[in-house]
C-alpha cells in the first residue's frame, strides 16, 4: 500500500495544531489503494483496527478490480458480494464515495443555454468546455479543472463521506483513491480546513505525497496489471478487444509473476519512466488553486462550500469531537 499516513500527521512528536488544540494520532488515516496490499500490509491493517474504508475511487476500469483486501472491508467494487446487505457503522466495510463519478465529455451542442444561478449547470458547462481547450493538455489544468468539479459537480459524495466520518462508530477510519493524493487530498483539504489546521500545514501535508511517487507508480502498475488478468479470466471478449487495440501494458504479465511478498519498491521488475513519475507527484499551486480560487473565492471559504452542501455546524462540531484533542 502506497501513501499510506496518520491524517494528524507524518511525525507522532508533532501533530498538526488546530483551532482549540491538536488533531489526535490513531484516528483517521489518508492512503492509496489497497489492491496490491502485500499480507503485512494487511496485517498492519488489521492492528489498526481500521473499520471503515472510504473509498474515493469510480470502481471503473481497473478500480473496479478485486482483492483480497475487500475479504475485509467488503463490498468489493468487482461486484462479487452481495451489496445489498448492508454492513453497519463498526464493522469493517468498505463505504464508496466516487469523487469523481461521471467526469467524462458529452456531446455538445452548438448554442447551450444554462440558468446563471444554477451554479451546478454552470460548472458541468465549464467542465465540458474545459475538456476542449488546448490548456486541457497540460497535467496542472486537468487537475484544477477536475477537482474543482469534484467538489461542485460530486457535492452529494463529498457530504456522504462527510457524513460518514460523523459516526464515532466508524473509527478508526482511512480514505483514499488510487494514489492517495488529489481525490484524497481534497478531502483531507476540507477535513484539515473545518477543523482549523493552518494552510501551510494543509499544503505541507499534500505535498508529503511526493515522497511515494515511485512507490504510487509500482503500486498503479500491479493494480493495472491484476485488472487486465481479472479480464482475460471473467470477460475474455472485453480483454481481447483491448489486446486489439494494443491497451494491454507490455508488462503485465511480468509483474504478475513477480514475488508478491516482496515489497513493491524493491521489486526489480517494476520500473518507472520519468513522466509516470511526473503524474504520480502532486504540486502546490493545485491546492492553493482550490482553497483560494475555488473555496475562498466561490464560498467565501471551507465552512461556506460545507455550508452550501448541507454538512452545517453540528456535523462539524461532532467532527471536532471526534478528531481533536482539545487544550
Amino acid at each position: 500500500v502506497a501513501n499510506f499516513r496518520d491524517f494528524a500527521g507524518p511525525d507522532p512528536s508533532a501533530v498538526y495544531r488546530c483551532e482549540g488544540g491538536h488533531l489526535k494520532q490513531g484516528l483517521l488515516y489518508r492512503t492509496g489503494h489497497w489492491v496490491t496490499a502485500t499480507p503485512a500490509d494487511l496485517c498492519l491493517i488489521r492492528e489498526l483496527d481500521v473499520r471503515t474504508y472510504l473509498d474515493l475511487r469510480n470502481g471503473q476500469e481497473f478500480e473496479s478490480v478485486d482483492a483480497e483486501c475487500f475479504d475485509d472491508f467488503p463490498p468489493s467494487p468487482n461486484g462479487r458480494h452481495d451489496a445489498s446487505v448492508p454492513r453497519e457503522p463498526g464493522e469493517r466495510r468498505r463505504v464508496g464515495c466516487p469523487f469523481s463519478k461521471g467526469l467524462g465529455p458529452r456531446p455538445l451542442t452548438g448554442k447551450e443555454e444554462v440558468d446563471p444561478e444554477d451554479k451546478k449547470a454552470v460548472c458541468e458547462l465549464w467542465f465540458q468546455k474545459q475538456l476542449r481547450s488546448e490548456a486541457f493538455h497540460d497535467v496542472q489544468v486537468q487537475l484544477k479543472t477536475s477537482m474543482r468539479a469534484m467538489l461542485i459537480l460530486n457535492s452529494d459524495e463529498v457530504l456522504k463521506a462527510l457524513e460518514t466520518l460523523t459516526d464515532e462508530r466508524n473509527y478508526p477510519a482511512a480514505f483514499g483513491c488510487t494514489s492517495g493524493k488529489d481525490r484524497t487530498g481534497l478531502l483531507a483539504c476540507l477535513l484539515h480546513s473545518v477543523l482549523g489546521v493552518k494552510e501551510e500545514d494543509i499544503i505541507a501535508d499534500y505535498m508529503l505525497t511526493n515522497e511515494a511517487s515511485y512507490h504510487i507508480n509500482a503500486c498503479n502498475q500491479i493494480a493495472v496489471a491484476m485488472w487486465f488478468e481479472e479480464l482475460r479470466i471473467c470477460h475474455p471478449r472485453k480483454y481481447n478487444a483491448l489486446v486489439k487495440r494494443n491497451r494491454l501494458p507490455a508488462n503485465a504479465q511480468q509483474l504478475l509473476e513477480g514475488d508478491m511478498e516482496t515489497p513493491l519498491w524493491e521489486d526489480v521488475n517494476v520500473v518507472s519512466d520519468p513522466e509516470a513519475i511526473k503524474r504520480s507527484m502532486v504540486h502546490p499551486d493545485i491546492l492553493e488553486y482550490i482553497m483560494r480560487e475555488v473555496l475562498d473565492k466561490e464560498f467565501g471559504g471551507a465552512l461556506g462550500y460545507l455550508q452550501w452542501i448541507g454538512f452545517g455546524l453540528e456535523q462539524r462540531e461532532r467532527l471536532r469531537e471526534i478528531l481533536v484533542e482539545s487544550e
